[in-house]
């Protein structure tokens, strides 16, 4: 039986991975909310290592856009120096290390889906942060880092929700529309995660090791998909289109998150859900 430790397991894919827990009967889950292991701090590499896991699953992460740049240091500590303690543990007890990414990296211009060996130019100080996180994962062999955009969940802060509550006490929004990616559920990307570990617990080998974009299927504007929220709740209300600029927030987006998958689906041989889809049955679980 596998053994596999979740950090950040109280976030909304942490939570993820422990409900779709019973979907994976022959492997033995630890989940570690922040009180049980804080990646940022130094004890946090002895408690994974006495753990002894195959695979770590690191769902922890300083996600405040907004807030890190005002937030700076503690950015810095999650991002980075959690990414060093966790390459530290996962040496020490041979292990895979598997991390999660974001789109914000990227940030460039391009015509077509980005691709993970595109130009890395991030914006602000979670997008700088992130990226040098990343390569700090990418220095242990045994690595996977999943990189993934717009990511949402039946529970939790995230753009589905945000817009199911907005939608309570009012009947128009404005809502971004030059923005352009793909949103990512957390079943999908979970599911996709548990291929990668069957596969590499099926054929263990470095050809494996590395980094793949991840999310669902198809192109979207944030204005689009709010649009696709409403509908499937059937809650009549009149969206206006606004400008990033317009929105004038703290940190910097990128207008550009559309990546492609096929290094992912071609490695593991794996379909991806589209995002209508994946947008229609987590609203389904919601009810």
């Amino acid at each position: 039986m596998k053994r596999i430790l979740v950090t950040g397991a109280n976030g909304q894919l942490g939570k993820t991975f422990r409900a779709m827990e019973s979907t994976y009967p022959g492997v033995k889950f630890t989940f570690a909310g922040r009180d049980e292991i804080d990646i940022a701090q130094p004890d946090s590499v002895q408690m994974m290592i006495a753990l002894k896991p195959d695979f770590i699953i690191n769902c922890a992460a300083y996600t405040q856009v907004d807030k890190a740049e005002t937030d700076k240091k503690s950015a810095k500590l999650i991002n980075e120096t959690g990414a060093r303690h966790l390459v530290e543990a996962a040496a020490s007890a041979d292990s895979v290390l598997i991390h999660y990414s974001s789109d914000y990296v990227y940030h460039i211009k391009k015509k077509g889906p980005l691709k993970e060996s595109d130009p890395k130019k991030p914006q602000g100080i979670y997008a700088k942060t992130k990226w040098r996180g990343d390569k700090i994962v990418a220095t242990y062999k045994k690595h996977i880092i999943l990189r993934t955009s717009w990511v949402f969940a039946e529970e939790g802060a995230n753009f589905v929700n945000t817009m199911i509550k907005l939608g309570e006490n009012r009947d128009s929004l404005n809502i971004v529309d030059d923005q352009w990616g793909a949103p990512t559920f957390t079943r999908d990307l979970v599911a996709a995660t548990m291929t990668i570990i069957d596969t590499l617990m099926l054929h263990p080998g470095k050809r494996y090791y590395g980094t793949y974009n991840y999310s669902n299927e198809g192109l979207v504007s944030w204005y689009d998909f709010a649009t696709a929220i409403f509908d499937l709740k059937g809650k009549k209300m009149h969206l206006g289109k606004t400008s990033t600029a317009a929105y004038n927030a703290p940190a910097p987006r990128p207008h550009w998150s559309h990546m492609s998958k096929n290094k992912f689906k071609k490695t593991f041989k794996a379909e991806i859900p589209h995002w209508y889809d994946a947008l229609r049955r987590c609203l389904k679980a919601q009810e």
